[in-house]
This record gives structure tokens, C-alpha cells and sequence, in this order.
């Protein structure tokens, strides 16, 4: 399982993935838009954000976090979502990723 942690209330640090197919060889997502997914493991409710690609080959992409995905301490399943020609690729497609917010001494 992939994991990135960050503080409750706080943007950065940005989250980054190079992006590598099901024989973890690296991809090319020229032409593509990314977005970043998301939803807390005690909800059903999917949040969806526009990410950046940062090199399309090999593919490399970020995602700048926003003070709604952060205001409440928790953990949530993550992905990269790829669009290309409107079909998706989900990365990672080998393992879950998992975000965790932890608490801060932020009010």
C-alpha cells in the first residue's frame, strides 16, 4: 500500500506519483488530463480534482492540495485518475494508495 501524509490544515507538501502500468514499466499520458480522487474511508462521497502532469514521458504527476481536502484529520483511498481520448486509467493499478490527514495544533 502506497501512503502520503500530511497535517490537518496544511497544503503542502503537494502529492507527486510517477505513473507506471500493471508490469510497473512507465507510461506515456501525452494528451492526457489527470485528476486526483478521493474519498474518506467513512464515506461514500468521491471528490474529484484537477491535478497537473508534470512530465508526460515518463509520466509524472502532482497534485496541490485545497483546505477542504485537509480541514478534517482522517485517512482516505486515493487515486490518479488519467483521461485520454474520454477513456480513464486509474494509477496505481498494482496496490491502493492511501492518504492520511493527521491532526495539528492548527484551529
Amino acid at each position: 500500500m502506497l501512503e502520503f501524509w500530511i497535517k490537518r490544515g496544511s497544503v503542502l507538501p503537494e502529492i507527486e506519483a510517477d505513473l507506471k502500468n500493471s508490469k510497473n514499466e512507465d507510461v506515456d499520458i501525452s494528451g492526457s488530463t489527470v485528476y486526483f480522487a478521493y474519498r474518506r474511508f467513512n464515506t461514500t462521497t468521491k471528490i474529484v480534482r484537477a491535478g497537473t502532469i508534470v512530465s508526460a514521458s515518463p509520466a509524472k504527476v502532482k497534485y496541490a492540495f485545497v483546505s477542504e481536502d485537509v480541514v478534517t484529520a482522517g485517512s482516505m483511498m486515493a487515486e490518479w485518475q488519467i483521461v485520454n481520448n474520454g477513456k480513464i486509467t486509474i494509477y496505481p493499478n498494482r496496490e491502493n494508495m492511501v492518504v492520511r490527514v493527521v491532526d495539528s495544533m492548527v484551529t
